[in-house]
């Protein structure tokens, strides 16, 4: 019985883990090739943190270059409300990689991507950006949609009240990690032993 009870939790471990994988958007399914991974940031987290932590996973906070990318990433994290703070009707959901240049015309002048891709597409939440309180980054956020909307919010690159997730964005499928791999092999080995018994 315990071997029943290690191999599921080593499973469930495993389970979660994979979960934890980033998610790639195929050519084959009209995407780009690239991956995501919304990652929780449960007591807030700075823009700038968020970026340098997208680095160190090897990729960068995502990009939405057009409207079928944007869908695309809001679809990992539009089902599941841990990836959003919600106050009222307002749902403020995860940092994205759009920035607004220092000095730009405000409240709409300037922005782009951290790629140094085109800022062509764009899907601003009504009466988006409005530079409310030296807002200069991009998030996805919900206007009188509790649940979230695929919309953006001009934000401060330094609020973390409102920021509870962000999305990176690897320019390939990277490789699982050493540890998910390891947990894997643990889970299976422990299953045929318990199935000899």
């Amino acid at each position: 019985m315990k071997a029943l009870a290690l191999c599921l939790s080593l499973c469930l471990g495993m389970t979660m883990a994979l979960r934890a994988q980033p998610v790639p958007w195929l050519v084959s399914d009209g995407g780009n090739g690239h991956s995501y991974e919304p990652v929780h940031a449960l007591n807030g987290i700075t823009w700038a943190a968020a970026q340098a932590d997208a680095v160190n996973r090897g990729g960068y906070l995502a990009t939405m270059t057009s409207a079928a990318e944007n869908s695309f990433a809001y679809g990992l994290i539009s089902s599941d409300i841990s990836y959003w703070y919600v106050t009222g009707s307002e749902a403020w959901g995860p940092w994205l990689g759009g920035l607004q240049a220092a000095g730009s015309a405000e409240p709409a002048g300037g922005w782009g991507w951290v790629t140094g891709e085109a800022f062509a597409y764009q899907n601003w939440a009504g009466l988006q950006p409005n530079n409310n309180q030296n807002e200069n980054r991009i998030q996805f956020h919900g206007h009188n949609a509790p649940g979230g909307a695929p919309t953006w919010n001009d934000l401060n690159d330094s609020n973390i009240t409102y920021v509870r997730a962000y999305i990176v964005e690897y320019n390939s499928v990277p490789e699982p990690s050493t540890w998910a791999l390891e947990l894997s092999a643990i889970a299976l080995l422990s299953f045929r032993r318990f199935k000899r018994r």
